[in-house]
């Protein structure tokens, strides 16, 4: 007879806003180091053959997809001259590229990249807003760990695994499913994964259909690391199974984790 020996469902938060600290760190950061940022770009791509090799020959071959070999516009050029066209027109375009990336880090009033400084500090708000709504929901912070770090941590059987307002611990606690050897091998795949996979399902507008892709790679990941002694972990929610998947409940998402002994 089967026994669900440790289930737990956590809470996903609809935004969360990073720490004021952590604002301040983001821009702190890269107007401490826009020089530095400056200067991989110029060595990344120092000149125009460069430019023509990693920017508009890769250009070009990303577009040429886009057209059906047959394809004739109405003004009569062939898929063959569109691309053609393309092409020229990406491969003049060097200077313009250079100037108009290498403007805001130029110095103005004796401030060295000036231009660059006040584009963070104007996106600060946007940063954060974003980021509340993003990956910080799934991986938390130093004030509170997020849903999948805590996920992470439970089906490892770290004694950090905890429960926060709005989780739920449905029996037993937090037990280790990995073969002894690969526990911290789970735990890196796993918590970006998870991360990940909450991500598209934000992007997929919590579609039934991205849901059961995404909890389907999951348990596949949870599944090669297991130990046999636990059902294996699969992504439909039943009784006698093993899963850690994302389910919507009453609008809310949540990330449910349930271990089976066969």
């Amino acid at each position: 007879m089967s026994d669900i020996i440790s289930a737990v469902r956590f809470f996903i938060p609809a935004v969360l806003p990073p720490a004021d600290f952590s604002v301040d760190q983001w821009a702190d950061g890269l107007k401490t180091n826009a020089m530095r940022i400056n200067q991989k770009r110029e060595l990344a791509v120092p000149d125009e053959g460069a430019f023509q090799s990693k920017m508009a020959e890769r250009s070009a071959r990303a577009y040429q997809p886009s057209l059906a070999p047959g394809f004739v516009s109405r003004s009569g050029l062939k898929a063959s001259d569109i691309i053609n066209k393309q092409i020229d027109k990406i491969k003049k375009a060097f200077e313009h590229w250079r100037n108009k990336l290498a403007k805001p880090f130029a110095t103005v009033d004796g401030i060295e990249a000036k231009g660059f400084k006040e584009q963070v500090d104007d996106n600060r708000d946007y940063w954060a807003e974003k980021t509340g709504e993003g990956t910080l929901r799934f991986t938390g912070d130093v004030r509170e760990l997020g849903a999948a770090v805590l996920a992470t941590l439970w089906l490892t059987g770290d004694n950090k695994a905890t429960v926060r307002a709005g989780d739920l611990i449905i029996n037993g606690a937090p037990i280790n499913v990995a073969r002894p050897p690969l526990q911290k091998n789970l735990r890196a795949a796993l918590t970006h994964q998870l991360t990940q996979a909450g991500m598209t399902i934000i992007r997929g507008s919590f579609g039934l259909t991205v849901i059961d892709e995404q909890n389907t790679v999951i348990n596949d990941i949870i599944k090669g690391f297991q130990q046999a002694i636990y059902a294996d972990f699969q992504k439909d929610i039943l009784p006698d199974k093993s899963y850690c998947v994302y389910r919507m409940l009453a609008g809310q998402l949540y990330l449910e984790i349930q271990v089976v002994t066969p």
